[in-house]
Order: C-alpha cells, then sequence, then structure tokens
C-alpha cells in the first residue's frame, strides 16, 4: 500500500503557498492602495505612536493599542535602518507580513507533536492560505499579530505541558506564554476568552493525567479543579495575570470595548455559531478524495451518526428539539448590523442580501447545511481531542463570536485555524486541493480589490474586501 504522504506533495503545497504570498505581496508594493477601511483610524494611530505621543488616542478606535506598540517600539526602528519613512502606511502593511510568515512557523511547530515535519509544513501552509485570515496580511489591521499571539501562547503551554504531566512550578515557557498572552489581549480583546480556553485546556491536560475524565464527568471536572487548585494553578499561575489585568480593565473601563462604544455594543447573535461551522467546514471541502466534505465516504458516515441519534423515540425526540432550537436561533438570532446593511464594501454585503437577508425561510432552509458542517468539523476534531476538550472549544468560541452583532469573517478565523490545528492528519491530495482553491479565491480577492475599485457617490474610492 503506497503511503498517503510524499515529500513531493508537500514541498508543493509549500510551494503554492509561499507563491501566493510573494505574488499578493508584491502586488501590494507595485500598487499600494490608499490608507483604506479601518487602516484610516490604525495608520494616524501608529503615527502617534512613532512620535512618541502616546496619550493622544483616536476614541473611533475600538482596540487596545498592542498593535501600534508592537510597531512602533520594534518594527519601525528596524526599518528606520533602511528608510527614513518607516512610519508610513506602506512601510506599516509589512508588520503584518511578519507576523503572517511566523504565525505559519507556529502552526508547524503545533502540528509536530502528532505529524511529521513534511506533513506538519503541508498542513500548515494549507490553514495559512485560509482566506478571510491571508487577505489581512497585506493591511495594517490587527487581525495577523491577533492569531499570531493566540496560536503562540497555544504552542508555549502545549510544549510546557509535554515536559511533564503536572507542572510542579512554572518554567520560561509558562511566563513566556503569559507574555504572549497579553500581547493576544492588546491586540483584541476578547483574546481574553481564547487565553482563559488555554488555561482550561491545560488545567484539563493535567487532571487527565491524574485521573481520566470524559464528557459524562463534567461535574467531576469541576470539583477536581477545585480539590487540587493549589498544585494545578501553582505551575500555571502566570496565565492567570494577563486575564486579571483584563478584568480590571474591563472594571475600569465599563465595556471591553475601547472606544466607539454606541456602535459596538453586545447582542444574541446565535447564528454566528452557525457562519463558523460552515467557514471551518469549507476548508475540509476536497476533490476526489474519500475524506472531503462532500465525498461518498463521509455522506454516508454522516447518514450513520444521523441514525444512531434517531434509533430510539426518546433520542428523535432530543433531536428534535434541538433541531428546533437551531432553527429558532436562525429566525429570531440572525442580525444585521447598521454597517452590514450599508457597506456595499464587504462581501457580507452581498451575502446578506442574496442569501441571508431575503427572508426567514431562506435562513432557515440552510440548517441542514449547518447541521451537517457543525458534524464534519467537531466529529474530526473528537478524532485528536477529548470530548471534555471539545465542549470547552464549542462554548469558548459561543462566548467569542455570540455577542458581536456584526458579521465579520475576520472574526471567525482563530476558531476556524484552531479546530483545523487539532484535526486528522490529512492526505497530500486532499490538503492540495483545499489550498489550490484557497490560492485561487486569495488571488482573485486580491486582484479585485488592487485593480477593480469603484467610486461611491460622494466621489471617494471603494474597494471589495471581506
Amino acid at each position: 500500500m503506497a503511503p498517503p504522504w510524499c515529500w513531493q506533495h508537500d514541498a508543493g503545497i509549500v510551494g503554492l503557498a509561499l507563491v501566493t504570498f510573494s505574488v499578493c505581496q508584491v502586488a501590494f508594493l507595485l500598487h499600494p492602495p490608499e490608507v483604506y477601511m479601518d487602516e484610516i483610524f490604525h495608520v494616524p494611530q501608529a503615527q502617534r505612536y512613532c512620535k512618541g505621543h502616546y496619550y493622544e488616542w483616536d476614541p473611533k478606535i475600538t482596540t487596545l493599542p498592542g498593535l501600534y506598540i508592537v510597531a512602533s517600539t520594534t518594527f519601525v526602528p528596524v526599518l528606520r535602518l533602511i528608510t527614513d519613512h518607516a512610519c508610513e502606511a506602506v512601510p506599516l502593511r509589512l508588520l503584518n507580513a511578519v507576523f503572517s510568515l511566523i504565525t505559519m512557523a507556529v502552526m508547524v511547530a503545533l502540528l509536530r507533536r502528532r505529524m511529521g515535519f513534511n506533513q506538519a509544513a503541508a498542513h500548515a501552509a494549507t490553514m495559512w492560505l485560509y482566506p478571510s485570515s491571508f487577505f489581512f496580511t497585506f493591511l495594517f489591521y490587527t487581525d495577523p499579530g491577533s492569531t499570531f499571539f493566540v496560536l503562540a501562547t497555544i504552542w508555549l503551554v502545549q510544549e510546557a505541558a509535554f515536559e511533564t504531566a503536572v507542572l510542579a512550578s512554572p518554567g520560561w515557557r509558562v511566563f513566556a506564554a503569559a507574555l504572549t498572552s497579553a500581547g493576544a489581549i492588546m491586540f483584541r480583546q476578547t483574546n481574553a476568552v481564547w487565553c482563559a480556553f488555554i488555561l482550561g485546556t491545560a488545567l484539563l491536560q493535567q487532571l487527565q493525567a491524574l485521573s481520566p475524565l470524559t464528557l459524562l464527568t463534567v461535574p467531576r471536572f469541576a470539583l477536581a479543579i477545585a480539590a487540587n487548585a493549589g498544585p494545578l494553578f501553582w505551575g500555571l499561575w502566570p496565565l492567570l495575570v494577563p486575564l486579571i489585568g483584563f478584568a480590571v480593565f474591563v472594571l475600569a473601563n465599563g465595556s471591553i470595548v475601547v472606544g466607539d462604544k454606541d456602535h459596538h455594543t453586545s447582542a444574541l447573535h446565535l447564528a454566528q455559531l452557525a457562519y463558523c461551522a460552515a467557514a471551518a467546514a469549507s476548508m475540509h471541502i476536497s476533490v476526489g478524495v474519500n475524506e472531503g466534505a462532500i465525498s461518498t465516504a463521509t455522506l454516508r458516515d454522516f447518514v450513520v451518526f444521523m441514525k444512531r441519534r434517531c434509533a430510539s423515540r426518546s433520542r428523535i425526540v432530543l433531536s428534535a428539539a434541538a433541531a428546533g432550537l437551531c432553527l429558532v436561533a436562525l429566525w429570531k438570532c440572525s442580525l444585521a448590523h447598521p454597517f452590514t446593511l450599508s457597506d456595499n464594501r464587504h462581501y457580507t454585503f452581498y451575502v446578506w442580501r442574496r442569501v441571508l437577508g431575503r427572508s426567514v425561510l431562506h435562513r432557515c432552509l440552510l440548517l441542514p447545511v449547518y447541521i451537517y458542517a457543525a458534524w464534519l468539523v467537531l466529529s474530526r476534531v473528537t478524532v485528536v481531542r477529548s470530548s471534555l476538550w471539545v465542549l470547552m472549544f464549542t462554548v469558548v468560541t459561543a462566548l467569542v463570536l455570540v455577542p458581536s452583532p456584526l458579521i465579520e469573517p475576520r472574526y471567525l478565523n482563530i476558531p476556524v485555524l484552531i479546530a483545523h490545528l487539532n484535526s486528522p492528519q490529512r492526505s497530500a491530495k486532499s490538503l492540495l486541493s483545499t489550498a489550490l482553491a484557497c490560492a485561487l479565491v486569495n488571488l482573485v480577492t486580491v486582484w479585485v480589490f488592487l485593480e477593480k475599485p469603484f467610486r461611491w457617490p460622494d466621489g471617494s474610492i471603494a474597494r471589495f474586501m471581506w
């Protein structure tokens, strides 16, 4: 039987990712667009920091100043060795290219615990091409840095946990993880929830080493943490520091949002979970392979799963009740933020206008697709992770996404990437198919953004983007 992996395929996938990145980066450098969309806030704020004006703040900015601190204190000083224009828009955008490349290296390191280097590199390169994450590599946004710091924290904590089952005292990796955790929060406040998730999964791993736990023993999990809080937290206490600091900030600020609070209020947007499931499942779509999202084998497994859900009258009632709740969520909790309805520069404007927002019936008819997508993603994660880990991941994803009334594909980046980084190894053919599709989407998206601008009625230039 031929091995499922071949180094030529692995190298081809990595090469495809790097070529796509290079082409897009050169296009942005040769035809740099004007400061655009959220950059009209981020670039001037970074320039204030470059001048040392740390107390000047744009009240429209909603995030903490992590991006501007990193740019002004580390990246720009290095660039000034090359150019006197280091704090202008085009050079500042290169910071995210650096973040993006390092993020791919971190993903390789995360996957190396479960597979060889070549396979890990191919998997990471495919995830690196995930379109809504990849696009913002070339703009001065908070997303690439946010993703890097979250994944770096996961890697550092996992490496520390692999050294010993139960950490007797915090090592340098835990202290480093506390710093990257603080960095993650400074780039985006909702990352505090992911940092809490990382701490929770580390505690779970330590408890699993002491006593096997399953989804049926959730109360015992909580009791075990309480009973062993001292020794468990002693090895991980540095991770609590940024979380406590963030809690103090929220109490003092009265909100997790820094500025523009009127347009960034929380809501009950349960449909976000459906969108996240669909986005994560899209990265499993492969042509001509049994493990693909729409292959015969995968569909057969789904049918078997549904039959088990309906194996008895009680299970039928529970499944029908769950489906009914999902329908109510799609009916009552599919929200359209004013920004979504009014801004035709985003692809989500057209998705809402032509599909999701046409009628309640259109939204509800998509329920089987969402159920299938959620099953596909979570069933594959459970191959690698315990049921308790999956439950924690699902709850944290909901805590991050559901309060947001705004439909933004980039808000889904971190949960989608974490789900795939904790999924089983895929064949080279599957990865290559996904990578090719992502590369094509990325090239078209960047081309449309750079080469197909249009004018708004006021005469200003507008560009299509995620």
